[in-house]
């Protein structure tokens, strides 16, 4: 991020959405944002900044300065406790802080009937399940969790003419800890703004398809769409693409953030697995995919615990997601389950999950917390696909960076480092 804070914070980019003006929040709304700005400026310059933060809304309560909307909600565990642990056995309650997260999390959905009215303008369209290709261990795990095939939606971004025989498109599957985020033109975690920004630099490709995949929840709230129900839209939303779009597997490139870039590993392996008549993508661009659920990634010395001032996703990662996320599974799954977490240190075999990959490229941020998850992710997929993995760490970047437009220059490197990329693979 620029160092300058007039630029590094603005809001008034194309994509950018989430955002509430502070100056509208009270003194004690802004104070406690504050002792979360640490999550967004580089460390050596935390307390610089945050003085200036502090100096400017004590001033004038900055009316131009806009924040991303989810952060105010979301609350720090104690930095004298830094080690995370997606493991804690304490039952989740109504009156844990938690449930601040939590209530979050559910209000944050956007329902795609919203835009029910104005379908064609936003490019909504739905997506028919397609249970004949649900097979194999995801079928056994969606009978565990109830989970059945269900129509979806899914938005088009780009170019509105029909579809040609050689058009390249990208299917992108959003982040979001699998509890929130969403695929919708007013996105949270600036999806739609990464859709028209991948497009913007690389103009090769034509359009951009999100899938709305079903969104988990679990106690203190009702299970809903455990694992594999993300998957499972995915799938269909590939078989949409192919099938009844008729776009070639060979022109579409698979790209995903976060949970989104986990779900894209998983998407890729099933394809392989258990699809032979839907070829996987020409190619896979990861965005700090998140690829382990298990602990082996925390401890002292790890990025989990010293990059805790330089990222903002510590909440998802208090147990709830991930509890969420299994349903009727056991914890144990997160260490074992290569579907949920294929850089786990827990797994017996650690080779040949990546075997037949397209040609892949992994970007993460050197600032982030699921940094180590990330070598190991990288270390893993060099040794299964040799010359068609690439990967890129950021300096001084943070999770998911290419989504927000005020994390430059590392965002612009990244498009660009991208582009580069796609320009010699597809």
């Amino acid at each position: 991020m620029e160092e300058n804070p007039d630029t590094s914070w603005s809001a008034n980019h194309e994509g950018y959405c989430g955002g509430i003006e502070a100056g509208i929040l009270t003194d004690i709304f802004v104070r406690n944002f504050l002792d979360l700005h640490p999550y967004y400026v580089k460390p050596a310059h935390f307390h610089e900044q945050r003085h200036f933060y502090h100096a400017k809304l004590e001033a004038n309560r900055a009316p131009a300065i806009q924040i991303p909307l989810f952060v105010l909600f979301l609350r720090r565990a104690p930095v004298q406790d830094p080690v995370l642990d997606t493991h804690v056995s304490t039952p989740i309650v109504a009156s844990s802080p938690l449930m601040d997260c939590i209530s979050t999390y559910a209000s944050m959905r956007v329902d795609p009937q919203t835009f029910a009215q104005s379908a064609d303008e936003v490019g909504l369209v739905w997506v028919e399940p397609v249970p004949e290709l649900i097979t194999g261990d995801i079928k056994k795990y969606a009978i565990t969790n109830g989970v059945v095939p269900s129509r979806v939606a899914g938005y088009w971004y780009g170019d509105s003419a029909p579809p040609s025989p050689d058009e390249k498109i990208i299917y992108e599957v959003h982040g979001g800890a699998f509890v929130f985020g969403d695929a919708s033109p007013v996105s949270y975690l600036g999806n739609a703004g990464l859709c028209k920004e991948m497009l913007r630099h690389n103009q090769e490709f034509s359009k951009a398809f999100q899938i709305e995949y079903r969104l988990s929840q679990g106690p203190p709230l009702p299970h809903e769409n455990p694992f594999p129900a993300a998957l499972i839209d995915a799938v269909a939303g590939y078989h949409y693409l192919v099938k009844v779009m008729g776009y070639k597997p060979s022109n579409i490139l698979l790209m995903g953030e976060s949970a989104g870039g986990g779900l894209a590993i998983s998407l890729v392996r099933y394809l392989i697995t258990y699809v032979p008549s839907l070829p996987p993508p020409a190619a896979v661009l990861l965005m700090a995919p998140f690829v382990d659920g298990s602990t082996t990634h925390s401890g002292p010395e790890s990025s989990f615990t010293m990059n805790m001032r330089s990222d903002f996703i510590h909440p998802f990662f208090t147990g709830y997601c991930l509890r969420a996320l299994l349903g009727a599974l056991p914890l144990s799954e997160a260490d074992t389950n290569p579907w949920l977490s294929p850089v786990s240190g827990y797994l017996q075999e650690t080779s040949g999950w990546f075997a037949g990959f397209p040609p892949t490229f992994l970007i993460f941020g050197e600032a982030e917390l699921i940094r180590d998850a990330n070598r190991t992710l990288a270390e893993r997929m060099g040794a299964d696909m040799g010359e068609r993995f690439t990967y890129l760490e950021i300096l001084d970047a943070t999770h998911i960076f290419m989504n927000f437009t005020w994390h430059e220059p590392e965002r612009t490197e990244g498009l660009k480092q991208v582009a580069k990329w796609l320009s010699v693979t597809m």
